[in-house]
């Protein structure tokens, strides 16, 4: 997806499906096999050979398929959010373009929030000011003047103008951003990352055993045929290749659905990340609160009336340029403002935490500044004891409720100060306003909390008003606060030794948000939730940043997740859906590196006894389609339409929870082959036995599901059992089937089992599947993790 997440140009699309062909062509298995094709030809095996490439081709075609549609998915899911920004026609009126439409010369309104699309020079500004983070990694903001170079990807942290474009979109840095990180296949999370490692060392083993069969086969003068036969089997046996297209596929079918619950997954596998959440930071006003602020009254100070108190708050309201709930709760309250001009203005950034404007000379109100922010702010400041003292009386009291405090100061400056030193403030009102909790907030909370979640607001706020939404909210450990200016001194070392230890951040800075944020992703997978300009750099740096839908552009941007509904609360249902993805990715992968080993296993032992690999790549072929394409189809079923109990993601990594227990009951299911294997030979040696393996493989890969389904899964209830029950009738009638047909004997390479082979085989299935099935009672514990209802 784009960067903008809006249409992508032609061009790209193209190149994204060169990728995703070359992801299923460029493949060291694949070339295997062609070679293996190539070489039956050579040998005289014409119809083996076209059998084999066709079924290679056909797999490569379904897995290019899949993948196609998979990112196509998500294309369109991002797309019915496309980003917009306001272009100014020639003509003097507005539109709204996306940002793919955007070209040199073209003038754009940006305001508090937004995201530069492209480089461009200020035409027009109030106030504003700019941080390069998301470009430099660094805080700092800098003002920017008419006629001053803006940088694409800048987020604009206060203030409002117009820009002119010195490049199109499709030349901007952030589109070149955009087409080297496509969010599709970028940042892989860790079940795609183990996936990968584990791909990789068994092309390694492969190349190795494939020197093996050749140096064997020419040490016994086996025939050609024989040997890259072998080679083409245990190919097609070793390397899990479809395990990558399966996982994307599922992670894909997720985001689909977490899209129903109004949660956008702007990369593939947030789906993953969503599970994995140790450190769960937050805002508190729109997160843990409703979006929209609320004005309860205005307090004029001694010695000032409510008129004079009124009048400054609306004029700063009008003049300001300020764009915040905070600004639009005012606007609401207050209504039109007296007749005025203004001489200077300074829009509220979060960094001062105050802005102002300055009431030009003859005017009916005394030219003065007026500034408005933050009552500790102002608190240094203020020009007598007896204000101080009411200030700070009346902002405690009110941040103990729970609500905001909004100050409304004067100074006799001559233009408004970009910082308070020297300066001396008059007190002409405060301002309460309050958001009330969201309904459901404590039950997400909790669901957070009682899955091992440690749940952390940092906020701008008072500390009072931050803790006390906090513990309405629910949020345990509350006391735990500390203060913006209290970390100022604090080292990276600090950070790392001690904010783990806090779970409310009061008064912080931008800059001091994603030092915390780096500080514990060490200590856990860290989310971070947030809707301002402010929140863009921390979100960024986050593990899973997740973005409301109604925030900055900037921070929605670069979110992987944004919450379409504005809500908090919609997080539980999107975590209960990914811990039902993992845990079915676990089964499946687990029944990928079971046929894995179990044939790897009976090639060493037939090595071992100096027996000859009596399956076919084509034969192989056969097996894993009832041993892994059917009960993935189940799988990919239960994992997006859960009805059963799941539990928490655990946090052991995902090799050890399914390379011990994949290659422990795959030992004991080689034994089970051999065992069959020797007893045809032995009782029956007239029988070919690749249709005899063929019902042993497919009878042991689905007990195989069926225990690996008790393991990962929590206590199965009737449906999953019936869907099981139905799954193991589906597979034994297409088997039968398959028998009768005498095409499908010739495609692959099977000869009819006896009925008395067929005998030996399900009953030493059946002992096996009992005896795994007691090994993971006994040996198995069942992987930690708090069972919980899924959502429909």
């Amino acid at each position: 997806m784009s960067f903008s997440g809006g249409h992508a140009p032609s061009y790209r699309n193209a190149r994204e499906i060169a990728r995703i062909a070359a992801r299923h062509v460029f493949l060291p298995i694949n070339a295997i096999i062609f070679v293996v094709v190539i070489l039956l030809y050579t040998f005289g095996q014409t119809n083996e050979g076209l059998f084999l490439g066709a079924v290679v081709l056909l797999n490569i075609a379904l897995g290019f398929a899949q993948d196609v549609r998979a990112w196509l998915t998500l294309e369109r899911l991002q797309f019915l959010t496309a980003i917009q920004v306001i272009k100014l026609q020639p003509d003097g009126t507005e539109t709204e373009t996306p940002l793919e439409a955007l070209t040199k010369g073209d003038r754009i309104k940006i305001k508090n929030g937004d995201q530069m699309p492209c480089d461009g020079t200020i035409v027009e500004g109030t106030s504003l000011e700019v941080s390069e983070g998301l470009i430099t990694g660094e805080s700092t903001i800098f003002t920017r003047a008419t006629g001053e170079a803006i940088l694409a990807g800048s987020v604009i942290t206060s203030g409002f103008g117009i820009a002119e474009l010195q490049t199109s979109f499709a030349d901007s840095r952030i589109a070149k951003m955009a087409a080297g990180l496509q969010r599709y296949s970028a940042n892989p999370s860790p079940i795609q990352q183990s996936i990968t490692l584990v791909i990789t060392y068994t092309v390694y083993v492969l190349l190795a055993v494939t020197a093996f069969i050749v140096v064997r086969g020419a040490i016994m003068h086996q025939s050609n045929v024989a040997i890259v036969q072998s080679i083409g089997a245990l190919a097609g046996v070793l390397v899990p290749q479809g395990l990558v297209v399966a996982v994307t596929l599922l992670f894909t079918f997720g985001a689909s659905h977490f899209y129903r619950r109004n949660v956008l997954l702007q990369e593939v596998n947030a789906t993953e990340k969503f599970g994995r959440i140790k450190n769960l930071c937050m805002d508190k006003t729109g997160t843990l609160t409703e979006n929209n602020l609320t004005v309860d009254r205005l307090h004029p100070s001694p010695g000032t009336t409510e008129a004079e108190a009124r009048a400054y708050a609306s004029l700063y309201v009008r003049f300001s340029g300020d764009s915040s709930q905070s600004i639009s709760a005012l606007r609401e309250f207050l209504g039109e403002p007296p007749a005025a001009e203004v001489s200077d203005t300074l829009s509220f950034s979060s960094t001062r935490k105050y802005g102002g404007i300055r009431i030009a000379d003859n005017m009916p109100l005394p030219s003065k500044v007026v500034l408005v922010g933050a009552p500790d702010v102002f608190a240094p400041h203020v020009r007598s004891e007896t204000e101080r003292r009411w200030l700070s009386d009346l902002s405690t009291e009110h941040a103990q409720l729970g609500k905001r405090v909004l100050c409304i100061a004067t100074c006799e400056d001559a233009s408004v100060p970009r910082a308070l030193v020297g300066t001396t403030v008059a007190i002409a009102g405060v301002c309460i306003l309050h958001n009330a909790l969201r309904t459901g907030i404590t039950d997400a909370v909790n669901f957070f909390q009682d899955r091992g979640v440690t749940i952390r607001i940092i906020s701008g706020d008072h500390p009072d008003t931050v803790r006390t939404i906090a513990r309405a909210a629910g949020v345990r450990n509350t006391d735990a606060l500390i203060l913006g200016e209290d970390m100022n001194d604090w080292s990276e070392a600090d950070y790392v030794q001690h904010a783990h230890t806090y779970t409310i951040f009061a008064r912080i800075q931008p800059e001091q948000k994603e030092k915390i944020i780096e500080a514990l992703k060490l200590s856990g997978y860290t989310a971070m939730v947030g809707d301002g300009a402010n929140d863009a750099l921390s979100i960024k740096k986050a593990d899973l940043g997740i973005a409301m839908f109604d925030g900055a552009t900037a921070t929605r941007q670069i979110a992987a997740v944004v919450l379409l509904g504005n809500s908090f609360v919609e997080l539980p249902g999107g975590v209960r859906l990914a811990d039902s993805m993992i845990e079915n990715i676990e089964i499946f992968a687990s029944v990928f590196f079971n046929q894995t080993f179990l044939g790897f296993l009976f090639f060493i032992g037939l090595t071992l006894i100096g027996l000859d690999y009596p399956l076919t790549p084509l034969t192989i072929n056969f097996i894993n389609y009832f041993t892994v394409g059917i009960p993935g189809m189940l799988i990919s079923w239960w994992a997006i339409n859960p009805s059963e109990r799941t539990s928490a993601a655990s946090t052991q990594p995902f090799l050890s929870r399914t390379i011990p227990f994949s290659l422990a009951l795959s030992l004991l299911q080689a034994v089970t082959v051999f065992a069959v294997y020797l007893s045809v030979q032995a009782y029956l040696p007239s029988t070919n036995p690749s249709g005899l393996l063929t019902v042993t493989f497919a009878a042991l890969g689905f007990i195989y599901f069926v225990v690996s389904t008790r393991y990962y899964g929590h206590a199965m209830g009737r449906a999953k059992q019936l869907t099981l029950a139905a799954l193991g009738v589906l597979g034994a009638s297409l088997l039968y089937l398959a028998f009768k047909l005498p095409i499908v004997l010739v495609f692959f390479n099977l000869t009819p089992p006896t009925s008395a082979g067929v005998t030996i085989a399900l009953v030493l299935a059946a002992v096996c599947g009992a005896i795994q099935y007691g090994m993971v009672r006994i040996f198995f514990k069942r992987p930690p993790g708090t069972p919980h209802t899924v959502l429909a």
